[in-house]
């Protein structure tokens, strides 16, 4: 009768120190992602910025800079709208080919 308690009990705490690692490792997953998240966050709202800023500077340039800038400016908006159409016709291509190609299985 002994040995089953001490079988129970060694079982008992082998059961809590593997919960015990699951929830610590739970937790740390979390904190991982939420410092994901807010790196991510980080690099965006940075990226819009310094995209926003350089757009300004762009349009400045092209409306109020002297001749040359003026003549740059307007060259470097047309190959910027190209390459954002560009990218719009690759991204539409893109989403038709994944919704013509899905897998339609009724629920």
């Amino acid at each position: 009768m002994e040995v089953a308690v001490q079988a129970i009990a060694a079982n008992d705490a082998s059961d809590q120190r593997q919960y015990e690692y699951h929830i610590a490792r739970l937790k740390l997953d979390a904190e991982n992602r939420d410092k994901r998240r807010r790196i991510l966050s980080q690099v965006l709202c940075s990226g819009i910025i310094i995209t926003f800023v350089f757009g300004c500077l762009i349009l400045g340039m092209a409306f109020w800079g002297a001749e040359a800038q003026s003549e740059t400016a307007s060259k470097l908006l047309d190959t910027i709208g190209t390459a954002i159409g560009g990218i719009d016709v690759y991204l539409v291509a893109r989403a038709i080919f994944r919704y013509t190609t899905r897998d339609t299985q009724d629920d």
